[in-house]
C-alpha cells in the first residue's frame, strides 16, 4: 500500500507540472507584456503549492532509492499518457 500512495503522490505531482506548462506556456513569450507577466506569477504559484504538495510523502515508510526512482519514471508516463489524452494531444 505504501508504493501505491507514492505512485499516487508522483502522479499527481507530475500531472499538475505538465497541465500548468501546457496552459501557460502560450503566453509567456517574447516580447514581455503585463499578461506574460501574470501567467508566471500563476505559474508559480501553481508550482509552490505543488511541492508543498509533497509532504505527504513524509508520512510514508521509506522506500528503497531504485523503487522511487522506477515508481518515479511509472507515473511519469502514466501522466504523459493520460494528459495526452484528456487536452486531445494523443489519440489512440
Amino acid at each position: 500500500m505504501n508504493l501505491i500512495k507514492y505512485l499516487g503522490v508522483q502522479l499527481i505531482l507530475f500531472s499538475v507540472i505538465i497541465l500548468a506548462s501546457f496552459y501557460l506556456d502560450p503566453y509567456i513569450n517574447k516580447p514581455f507584456t503585463s499578461t506574460d507577466l501574470i501567467a508566471i506569477i500563476i505559474g508559480i504559484t501553481i508550482l509552490v503549492v505543488v511541492f508543498n504538495f509533497n509532504k505527504l510523502k513524509k508520512g510514508l515508510k521509506p522506500i528503497p532509492t531504485y523503487n522511487k526512482i522506477l515508481l518515479s519514471v511509472i507515473a511519469f508516463v502514466i501522466a504523459i499518457i493520460v494528459i495526452g489524452v484528456l487536452t486531445g494531444e494523443m489519440q489512440f
